[in-house]
């Protein structure tokens, strides 16, 4: 698999520069550049990808009380749930928003969000999470339904979502979602259901997305690591972090690092980190052979399928880099990459248009039919 050092390496080349200081930040921004604009050329079969979003039941176990003049609201019976700061709470039939988890008992409301006078202890509540982080990948939705069920949750707009958060603030079973920014990942999308969620629902979501985000600021080479037990790897002088996971790791010799496609010094071995546990330990994914104190790179991959979309991905760094350090090559390589670009959507054709075959959805007696048994 590509790296981005790779990449860089390559970009370098093709335009015969020396390694300068101001040569090598053109080439990182002109991949990233090039890297950010993929997913719009084109609805990339690689990129269609699909995940789950779990629900979270309501909660109102206890019952509580607020002071107004500390914003403090106070559970008696229960304890919040993890989920609690992403909260929105229901008191005597107006929603209030969390602002922050106190304790396992209190917590604040977001001042202009919360009652005006002291809520007297005793209190009944409804405590629910509205909104539901998507991966951070995500692009647009292809389609969400609930797994399991017939039930038909629709797409709708903003305005129709504030609407409905004032006519049905309770929780009940979801049928509508909007996607929208997290209000607690900066940067991050979200779905948010209307009615908010009343129990613990799975839902299949197929989205369109963008290539895997870069992680690392460059490849990581500090140190030596020793690999035993399959996938276990052991570091000396190392510093690895949770920015690693999902990066390739490419194991190299004693003394030797390894430089990848492009370098006299190939790797050995290359794997995908699964998860970091401190700087000195974490575990591949697939199983390594071992190996004792030997040199090794870490960086991200290039989140691209190469059959189809890796020339093109070339010609993108070329034009990119070209503009950006105001290259005599500009129109020369607009025109490599316009042409690389119409053979990836070429070659993006995976199945023969003769191969579809119509399939009508499914109806609710069909389906009550098929589950009595009939033919």
């Amino acid at each position: 698999m590509r790296l981005f050092s790779d990449q860089k390496k390559l970009l370098l080349a093709t335009f015969q520069n020396s390694g300068v200081k101001l040569g090598d930040y053109i080439a990182e921004e002109a991949i990233n550049a090039a890297y950010r604009k993929v997913a719009s050329l084109h609805p990339w079969s690689y990129l269609h990808r699909r995940t789950q979003i779990n629900t979270q039941a309501s909660y109102s176990t206890g019952t509580i009380a607020y002071t107004s003049s500390t914003n403090v609201l106070t559970l008696t019976g229960g304890t919040w749930p993890s989920w609690t700061y992403q909260g929105l709470i229901v008191i005597s039939g107006h929603v209030y928003a969390v602002q922050r988890v106190i304790s396992s008992t209190t917590l604040s409301l977001v001042a202009d969000r919360a009652p005006t006078a002291d809520v007297a202890s005793g209190t009944a509540y409804t405590l629910f999470q509205k909104e539901y982080l998507l991966p951070e990948n995500f692009l647009r939705t292809e389609e969400f339904v609930q797994v399991g069920t017939l039930w038909n949750t629709r797409e709708i707009s903003p305005g129709s979502m504030a609407m409905m958060e004032q006519a049905f603030y309770r929780p009940s079973r979801p049928w509508n979602f909007m996607i929208r920014g997290s209000t607690y990942f900066p940067g991050r999308m979200c779905m948010e259901f209307a009615p908010p969620p009343d129990a613990a629902y799975v839902y299949d979501l197929a989205y369109y997305a963008k290539p895997r985000p870069r992680t690392m600021n460059g490849a990581y080479t500090a140190g030596t690591i020793s690999v035993s037990g399959g996938t276990a790897v052991v570091g000396v002088g190392t510093a690895f972090t949770q920015a690693m996971v999902g990066c390739r790791l490419r194991q190299g010799t004693t003394g030797v690092i390894p430089d990848g496609e492009y370098g006299t010094n190939g790797s050995t071995i290359e794997n995908t980190i699964a998860y970091v546990t401190d700087a000195t330990h974490l575990t591949l994914l697939d199983a390594a052979p071992n190996a004792s104190s030997v040199q090794f790179l870490i960086d991200d991959p290039i989140d691209i399928e190469r059959t189809s979309m890796d020339e093109m991905f070339c010609r993108m760094c070329e034009y990119e880099y070209a503009c950006l350090s105001r290259q005599d090559k500009r129109k020369e390589t607009q025109a490599d990459m316009t042409m690389a670009i119409l053979n990836a959507k070429a070659a993006d054709m995976r199945t023969s248009p003769r191969q579809y075959e119509y399939i009508a959805p499914p109806t609710l007696e069909s389906l009550a039919y098929a589950n009595l048994g009939g033919r």
